[in-house]
């Protein structure tokens, strides 16, 4: 079983990192993808290279999901890897719970092509955002401006204690961690390398949900994500990721919802909105203070 972890301008996140898992008995190579940093990462991550660990350099910074897509490439084609974790460096894990998700693909029937645990934050609460629904188009909109999300329902599956079985069948899971067979991943196409950031959870579990091929969640399971400390690194202002997020989500409506002009249109108006009230909110914090 083969890990891979992308790393950006963020050399020290990622050291400690496989630190941490490179004597996991479970997982055979680590692999380290490299998406063209700007600050010797490469040079540095090089030194930490071993019969377990690679570090290779994808050929231009394409964004999350092609250096995900270049380093599961990588594994299939010099391991001949059947599942691949991908994760973010920002998380913890303990070698029995990737023991658990590799079990459910090693029991699958051939039909599941992504099974993730449950995401808790640094505090050890479950977060929400662990799984949802595919959304329909206009939920996917306005569930993500909170002014409006009250009229839509989120989507959220209720992950608290009370479902008979362990294992469920999800829509899309938090990519920060998930395990994926690799033949079904590139069956369904992969992550989509047109989107640089955001919303690729979304668009895989569309893309799984159109091949018939299923994801799950392991409810007794779950691994812990310090959020964002990479992107927040690479990406300091707050302002420029929400930009980013909403560039994302309209070439994500235009291509997997087929929104048309005037609707891609109402969404940019949605976008405008939440500027604006970002930064009143912002304003009176401040004032606040």
């Amino acid at each position: 079983m083969t890990v891979v972890t992308i790393n950006y301008n963020d050399y020290k996140t990622v050291i400690k990192f496989i630190n941490e898992i490179k004597l996991y008995n479970n997982i055979d190579h680590i692999i380290i993808v490299d998406n063209c940093s700007t600050d010797n990462s490469y040079q540095y991550l090089l030194e930490f290279v071993s019969d377990k660990v690679e570090v290779i350099q994808s050929e231009k910074n394409g964004g999350y999901g092609y250096g995900n897509n270049f380093g599961i490439k990588y594994a299939k084609d010099k391991f001949n890897e059947k599942y691949v974790l991908i994760c973010n460096p920002d998380v913890k894990f303990r070698e029995e719970t990737l023991q658990s998700l590799i079990n459910v693909l090693l029991n699958d029937d051939g039909q599941t092509g992504i099974v993730a645990p449950v995401m808790k934050n640094r505090y050890g609460n479950i977060e929400k955002s662990t799984a949802w629904e595919v959304p329909g188009g206009w939920q996917y909109v306005l569930s993500s401006v909170r002014i409006l999300k009250r009229l839509v329902t989120d989507g959220l599956y209720n992950l608290e204690p009370g479902f008979d079985n362990d294992i469920i069948e999800v829509g899309c899971v938090a990519g920060s961690m998930l395990l994926v067979n690799v033949d079904i991943f590139f069956k369904c196409g992969g992550y989509d390398e047109e989107i640089f950031l955001y919303c690729e959870e979304t668009v895989l579990g569309i893309k799984m949900n159109n091949i018939g091929k299923k994801t799950k969640l392991l409810l007794s399971q779950y691994f812990l994500h310090f959020h964002s400390v990479s992107i927040s690194k690479s990406i300091a202002s707050k302002h420029k990721q929400e930009k980013m997020i909403w560039k994302s989500r309209k070439y994500v409506l235009k291509t997997y919802y087929r929104f048309n002009v005037l609707e891609i249109a109402l969404v940019t108006l949605l976008e405008k909105f939440t500027y604006i009230i970002n930064f009143i909110q912002n304003k009176l914090s401040r004032q606040e203070r």
